[in-house]
């Protein structure tokens, strides 16, 4: 979504284009974890609510988190205007 909002940021002239690399790192980022049948990998499982930092950094991941695909497709339109 930070990718998406950076992007659209610099896109709109509400970010200065030195924005730009930053929304274009983060999308090559996203890119690299896209699989060939379309899922994302490196999603966490659900969390819910904790103070430590660990506990986020060990969530273990699932290729079947579906409740990322849209907003890791948010960029994807926007990468073609950079």
């Amino acid at each position: 979504m930070f990718t998406f909002a950076l992007a659209r940021g610099v896109n709109r002239g509400w970010l200065p284009p030195t924005y730009a690399p930053i929304a274009q790192a983060g999308w090559r980022a996203l890119e690299r974890r896209v699989q060939a049948d379309g899922r994302i990998e490196g999603i966490c499982v659900g969390t819910t609510a904790a103070s430590d930092a660990v506990y986020y950094y060990n969530r273990p991941t699932d290729l079947a988190a579906a409740r990322v695909m849209a907003p890791c497709s948010w960029p994807a339109p926007r990468s073609s205007s950079w």
